[in-house]
């Protein structure tokens, strides 16, 4: 038999959610796991911190059960339980794991199987673990996502700054200026009280004169539109 590992929308298995939201005063979250497939499948559960790179670094999670099997049409509850010190992460920020799940069909061996390509499916969910100091605080993306333009090396620069103490993923981003388009972004995520860089396809003229437009994610999975303004004050240009 052989394997072939890939990740895509259209698999049989799935979680009610498309992330999972983690307060500091819960012990544990309850995923709901559905089979939207004709046949039963197996299903493995792993979590990984936001540096994947590091390997040795201690994932405050674990789930149970961790390997399970899911009938056709039916679903699994799973119990993701918290087993870290909250003290151990930042109190003024969201912290970022990951949870992965794959699949693989629970069929019969035989020796015809030999000769066949099994797929198995993975998927990655985000798991954003809030620390009780936000507990009453919202995201507000009009307030706290703002960007500016720079020039360095003769090269335009587009950098968007997060001032908020939540990670904020957009679907996608647009800036422009007199409706000619100087960035377009699409899936991607800032960090909390961070920044990112991104190339512009042209120089704004006057930044107070251009737009911006974003689609982020909300806590619910939920795609929200928002106009987000430029900061003035940190503008520069540099040769």
């Amino acid at each position: 038999m052989l394997l072939f590992t890939l990740s895509n929308a259209n698999a049989a298995i799935v979680m009610i959610g498309t992330r999972i939201i983690f307060p500091a005063e819960k012990t544990e979250h309850s995923l709901q796991f559905q089979n939207k497939g004709q046949a039963p499948y197996l299903v493995q559960l792993w979590l990984e911190s936001e540096n994947i790179d590091q390997a040795q670094t201690t994932v405050p999670f674990i789930t149970n059960p961790t390997f399970f099997k899911i009938s056709a049409g039916q679903g699994q509850i799973v119990r993701l339980i918290f087993t870290g010190e909250a003290n151990q992460y930042p109190q003024d920020r969201e912290s970022l794991f990951y949870l992965n799940f794959s699949e693989i069909p629970a069929t019969k061996n035989t020796v015809s199987d030999n000769n066949k390509l099994t797929v198995i499916f993975k998927n990655k969910v985000k798991v954003f673990y809030r620390p009780k100091s936000l507990q009453n605080q919202k995201m507000d993306v009009k307030k706290d996502l703002s960007y500016t333009i720079f020039t360095q090396n003769n090269k335009h620069f587009i950098k968007l700054i997060n001032l908020s103490s939540f990670y904020i993923t957009f679907a996608k981003l647009n800036i422009k200026e007199n409706q000619n388009d100087i960035l377009t972004i699409q899936n991607t995520m800032i960090s909390p009280k961070s920044e990112l860089i991104f190339p512009a396809e042209k120089s704004i003229v006057n930044l107070q004169h251009s737009q911006a437009k974003i689609e982020f994610i909300n806590d619910y999975g939920a795609t929200v539109s928002s106009e987000i303004m430029p900061q003035i004050n940190d503008s520069r240009h540099e040769k």
